[in-house]
């Protein structure tokens, strides 16, 4: 499992509002653990609701944002309740 970079796409993803391209953020425990694999990477917070508020505000004008919406938000519920930034793959 590759390392994990702070300040790298791990845990960052830009979107685009009316201001320009805002980047969404988990904040990453990296105190003490700066070798740390990418699927031991837990987060402080994962700050969905924060992360949804944004999405909605850029995008509540978009077409078919009302039939998307609840399934987006659905995905950043269930993030919001994990411990890691992702799951270890089994290897075969």
């Amino acid at each position: 499992m590759p390392q994990y970079v702070k300040r790298h796409w791990y845990n960052r993803k830009p979107h685009q509002d009316r201001n320009g391209v805002e980047w969404l953020t988990i904040p990453v425990v990296t105190k003490g653990r700066f070798e740390q694999p990418i699927d031991t990477s837990k987060s402080k917070s994962h700050g969905a609701d924060k992360h949804w508020r944004a999405l909605e505000l850029a995008y509540k004008r978009a077409p078919f944002f009302d039939q998307l919406a609840p399934t987006v938000k659905a995905w950043y519920e269930r993030a919001d309740k994990k411990k890691r930034l992702t799951m270890s793959t089994p290897s075969f």
